[in-house]
């Protein structure tokens, strides 16, 4: 199979993962729902060339993005922060007033509200789980369509496309790029924001391996996919290095691809990547095991896909007590694979664990403030990113 971004061909194979829940991001009303969950396999292979991770394995059918699908992050003031700085950028840098923004996978459409409330722009979100609405509270109108991209009924010509944390579900994203320049205005702009695999591989996250991401995006091929299609382009890192984020501006000409190559640490980084993450699997496993030898109760907090993840590899070396999320409209519902029943952190006061083992070291912090101010004593452990 030929890479994805650049044709390339010879893929390395990097990583392999089998039986794991073909979707992370939805939750079920039953335990029994949830356990028959279709399972998949995925085999993570590296662009020679561009340095493209993908999922070789990637089958889209069964994939349901509809209403139960979705992972908001709201509920977190730290990732209200890193939303909120990219909004005072777009308003900074880009004269939106009066301007139409374009999200393609809006969520429930937190992001597109914000940015318009800050520009004074007119926004439009697409997304198969929102809720359709239309909204004239601020300086700007915003509706959600409910449905797929691309709308049948419509085309728009944005001033600003927004795509964020849809980029990496897409097997194909030379097509879905030029399908987004449809509804491009002739001096648009796109932003892009992704996983970042730099970090995913340079700390060996492996909650962020999921089959719903079939492309795991470096800066070099993420930059490649627009440069080749005649876009000026800049990128950062955001969240704690976790999230690539790429502005880009279209140009006459169509250049190669001037962002800087992958380093030697970065290349190093993806070829060890896989003996790093079996080992550590493996270490997880171990001590959930030893801690139910011990006695101890653990619980997981995060229910998005690290979560799910790491619930349905680490299960069988031990049973982890509870899952906990901060997000309510979650709670009472079940985790894909293992069933487990997901908590509120208030269940803790009642239901006493020895470790609170947190999906995501950026909410460490976070995590041990709410713990805190609801009572509850544990040692608190950051997991993965």
């Amino acid at each position: 199979m030929s890479c994805p971004v650049c044709g390339a061909t010879g893929a390395s194979p990097l990583f392999r993962l089998d039986r794991v829940p073909a979707l992370c991001n939805s939750l079920f009303d039953s335990a029994g729902d949830a356990g028959e969950v279709p399972l998949v396999d995925i085999d993570l292979v590296a662009c020679p060339s561009c340095g493209l991770i993908w999922n070789r394995l990637f089958e889209a059918t069964g994939i349901d993005y509809g209403a139960d699908y979705g992972n908001p992050l709201e509920c977190s003031a730290i990732f209200r922060e890193h939303r909120d700085r990219l909004v005072e950028r777009l308003a900074r840098e880009l004269a939106l007033e009066g301007k139409t923004v374009l999200e393609v996978g809006c969520g429930d459409g937190a992001f597109l509200r914000a940015l318009c409330r800050a520009t004074g722009a007119d926004g439009v979100g697409v997304d198969p789980s929102c809720v359709p609405q239309v909204e004239n509270r601020g300086p700007g109108t915003i509706r959600l369509i409910r449905g797929e991209y691309p709308l049948r009924s419509e085309s728009i010509a944005a001033d600003l496309i927004c795509c964020r944390h849809v980029l990496e579900h897409m097997p194909n994203p030379r097509e879905f790029l030029e399908t987004l320049e449809n509804d491009l205005a002739p001096h648009g702009r796109i932003l892009i924001e992704v996983p970042n695999a730099e970090h995913m591989l340079e700390v060996c996250s492996i909650g962020d391996v999921i089959h719903e991401h079939c492309l795991y995006f470096a800066r070099f091929p993420l930059a490649a996919l627009f440069e080749s299609r005649g876009y000026r382009v800049e990128l950062s890192e955001g969240f704690g290095r976790q999230f690539l984020v790429l502005a880009a501006e279209r140009i006459r000409s169509r250049e190669e691809a001037r962002s800087a190559a992958p380093t030697p640490e970065l290349i190093e980084a993806t070829s060890s990547f896989g003996a790093r993450a079996k080992e550590r699997l493996r270490g997880w496993r171990q001590r959930v095991a030893d801690a139910n030898r011990a006695g101890q109760h653990l619980a997981v907090w995060g229910i998005g896909s690290k979560g799910v993840t790491f619930l349905n590899l680490v299960n069988d070396g031990g049973r982890i007590a509870e899952a906990v999320d901060i997000n309510p409209d979650k709670e009472g519902r079940f985790v894909p694979g293992t069933g487990h029943e997901v908590r509120s952190p208030r269940w803790l006061r009642e239901h006493p664990v020895d470790t609170v083992l947190v999906m995501n070291q950026r909410y460490v912090g976070e995590v041990e403030a709410e713990l805190r101010s609801l009572g509850v004593s544990c040692a608190v452990d950051g997991v993965l990113g």
